[in-house]
């Protein structure tokens, strides 16, 4: 799940490293520029690109979301820098949910000391070659 041009290095890591994705949750299009023409997210592009299974809700507490979610079985989700995910949709898989968003802090001007990684796991168990590898493809994509 994610939205931004940062999400893609992750997935595209997955991708590479032929990990299964039965799915890909993404922000809708959304109207930009003067012409307000439909902008696709760089992750739908990516998506489409790949052929993967592509999910744009509008509402991720929408029943159907949730169930067309549910349907994937999808073992654990990777979220990297998206909406903040309904507790239902949080809890779905059973090897858990993991959050991955990456900020600048604009106080600190020297980006290896200003790159904050927030990083939630639940209490299930942790894969910490595929979090490293996914650390390490966001940290190339943001520092110099």
């Amino acid at each position: 799940m994610g939205t931004p041009d940062f999400a893609v290095a992750s997935l595209d890591l997955l991708v590479k490293n032929k990990f299964n994705i039965v799915g890909v949750v993404t922000a809708p299009d959304k109207p930009a520029g003067r012409g307000q023409q439909l902008s696709q997210s760089a992750v739908k592009i990516y998506a489409l690109k790949h052929q993967l299974n592509l999910l744009q809700p509008d509402n991720l507490k929408a029943d159907d979301f949730i169930a067309e979610l549910a349907a994937l079985e999808a073992d654990l989700q990777l979220v990297v820098a998206f909406r903040m995910l309904p507790e239902k949709v949080w809890n779905m898989p059973p090897e858990g949910t993991y959050n991955l968003h990456a900020s600048l802090l604009p106080k600190y001007p020297d980006p290896t000391t200003s790159l904050v990684f927030a990083f939630t796991t639940p209490t299930t168990r942790y894969p910490p070659s595929l979090v490293g590898r996914i650390f390490r493809a966001a940290s190339r994509l943001l520092l110099p």
